[in-house]
């Protein structure tokens, strides 16, 4: 009997130490309007607000210029160790507007080159309307079920990033540039009146650098909520004690690391 709780406990230290452990920095699933509170935001011609669990962006009807959203820096402290965005275009138009992922901010209502400065990008252009994914510098894919939902994540460190796309390794990017700045939409207005699509944005997960410390919780089988209580028909095989706190151990610690992982 012995040799069997060894066995179980030395199973399940193995797997709540192989579970992987993330440390997120900023998450946001766009339940509720509150969301809006981290988010820079110049509507220009345009709205933005939570829908149906979406950040969506959507353009007037006869605007010039179209909404201009950035996360807010607060939620970027460095080191950044990877960003992850789930979105999708519900109408596509014909002047470029989309999501980015660089080291800076543009100022609004000015010019930014995202195809040769941003880290990755998605994008939407031309006549016919085309969504692009994209990444430093200035290499793009079309992306042709464009009102689908779809992913990116970008992940590493100055001089090597890892690009994925729906889940599916991209490419490597060698830079040095800082995993600094998100944003949605587009800072720079056009000359005459054109289409825009509707953006909308699911979810965003960012998750840091700073070292994972794992903190287990602390259970003791000589507790006086259970370590009275009969174990496992302990009356029918053991004298003596019969008690958690007599033969517990193992499903003490078992109880302990099940909670960590359920965290």
């Amino acid at each position: 009997m012995i040799k069997n709780i060894v066995y179980v406990l030395v199973l399940l230290i193995v797997l709540a130490f192989s579970k992987p452990s993330r440390s997120f920095a900023f998450s946001d699933d766009f339940n509720n309007s509150s969301s809006l509170s981290n988010y820079t935001i110049d509507l220009n011609e345009g709205s933005v607000d939570v829908n149906l669990g979406n950040l969506e962006l959507r353009p007037s009807s006869t605007g010039k210029s179209y909404p201009y959203v950035r996360l807010n820096t607060s939620n970027l402290i460095s080191p950044i160790k990877s960003i992850e965005v789930r979105f999708r275009y519900a109408s596509v138009g014909r002047f470029g507007s989309g999501i980015v992922v660089d080291d800076n901010y543009p100022a609004n209502n000015s010019f930014y080159d995202v195809g040769s400065k941003s880290l990755i990008w998605i994008w939407n252009a031309g006549d016919p309307p085309v969504l692009y994914f994209g990444h430093y510098s200035l290499i793009t894919s079309v992306i042709s079920n464009s009102s689908d939902y779809h992913s990116f994540k970008i992940e590493g460190s100055p001089g090597s990033y890892l690009v994925y796309f729906d889940g599916t390794y991209v490419t490597t990017l060698v830079t040095n540039k800082l995993l600094s700045a998100l944003w949605f939409g587009q800072p720079q207005a056009t000359e005459n009146l054109d289409s825009w699509p509707i953006i909308q944005v699911d979810k965003i997960e960012i998750i840091d650098s700073s070292p994972v410390v794992n903190i287990f919780p602390y259970l003791s089988q000589k507790d006086a909520e259970w370590g009275s209580k009969e174990y496992d028909s302990a009356g029918t095989w053991a004298s003596g004690k019969m008690g958690i706190d007599r033969w517990g151990c193992a499903l003490t610690s078992a109880a302990m690391i099940l909670q960590h992982n359920s965290v």
